[in-house]
């Protein structure tokens, strides 16, 4: 799926998941839209590729750091939630 990614790259890859699920879901932050004409799959591989091209200039051990720094909150929100309730729609 991800040919040519080392365990560096999938760790990156990992940590801009987290501190997007910490922005979007807990902060509410909208920060990047689709642009004009952009289906989903389009805007989302290329908001991968912008930030894999950020977190390759990262250090293992930041990028191990960063992990350990974002985890605890990004857990605490998902321990925050109501199982129980109904999520968002899907597109």
């Amino acid at each position: 799926m991800c040919e040519g990614w080392s365990v560096k790259d999938v760790a990156g890859h990992i940590l801009g998941i987290d501190l997007g699920n910490l922005s979007r879901r807990r902060d509410g932050y909208k920060g990047e839209v689709p642009l004009p004409g952009e289906d989903i799959v389009t805007h989302v591989n290329r908001i991968n590729d912008d930030w894999m091209l950020a977190a390759r200039r990262l250090s293992p051990r930041l990028i191990r750091d960063l992990l350990e720094t974002v985890g605890p909150p990004l857990f605490a929100y998902f321990a925050s939630l109501d199982l129980n309730t109904l999520g968002g729609p899907v597109t």
